[in-house]
């Protein structure tokens, strides 16, 4: 699934963004994996919302009693929701949310939120017919915020991903978030975290960059070589479509 940023909603400020955010620029419609100049300036990063995680709660990079930085994302052709973005490897529990802390369990229950879906990096939440962000947007922030400070308390339908194939997903998380994403993002592109498991990441590709031909060695020169930094017992980064 593609993601771009939202358009304007007067809950989370103009079409460039949160309030007191730059606006983003963006990138031309090209890609030039191969060269050494990028074709285009990255989109600035929205300013992060702040959750303070519980005393015992563990996170990636989170020490106890820190905060978790959160911003919300648009997804592409669907208004009812917004991908929240979190620290890649924070949250293990991967699929449909069926129970969350508090007070994010009431809006699963009380019937304004219509799905949350969690992932490595970010959690998805999509209203119920009839609700807008406009109304509902102020509460879901703080509901959500809440709720990261317990990880460890979402339950998922895909249940909680742990041993090896939690550090893998955490070290392609973090690549797809930090420089190997950014660079990919830069020529215009999207790269979307598919599967980690048994030693293989699996990436979609999208955008200017999904029919390059250099895309091949972007993904090992730059993304492969990122997370296996991470996780020295990668085998392999592959391209999906």
């Amino acid at each position: 699934m593609r993601f771009r940023r939202r358009a304007a909603d007067p809950a989370f400020g103009s079409a460039d963004g949160p309030r007191g955010t730059a606006p983003a620029t963006a990138a031309r419609d090209s890609c030039a994996c191969a060269g050494g100049v990028a074709s285009a300036v990255p989109a600035s990063r929205t300013a992060p919302e702040e959750a303070t995680p519980q005393d015992g709660a563990s996170g990636t990079d989170v020490p106890t009693g820190g905060v978790v930085a959160v911003h919300p994302e648009a997804v592409e052709g669907d208004p009812s929701a917004l991908r929240w973005v979190v620290p890649p490897g924070l949250l293990t529990a991967r699929g449909r949310v069926t129970s969350a802390p508090p007070p994010l369990d009431a809006f699963l229950a009380g019937g304004d939120v219509a799905e949350v879906e969690a992932a490595s990096d970010a959690v998805t939440i999509r209203l119920a017919p009839g609700r807008s962000w406009r109304e509902l947007g102020p509460r879901v922030r703080t509901a959500l915020g809440e709720a990261l400070r317990d990880p460890q308390g979402w339950v998922a339908t895909q249940g909680h991903i742990e041993g090896p194939d939690a550090a893998l997903t955490e070290a392609a998380a973090a690549a797809i978030a930090g420089e190997a994403g950014d660079y990919v993002r830069s020529h215009g592109g999207h790269i979307e975290l598919v599967a980690a498991h048994d030693g293989r990441v699996d990436v979609r590709l999208t955008g200017a960059c999904g029919h390059c031909a250099a895309a091949t060695a972007t993904l090992r020169f730059r993304v492969e070589a990122a997370v296996r930094q991470a996780y020295p017992d990668l085998v392999e980064v592959r391209q999906v479509s």
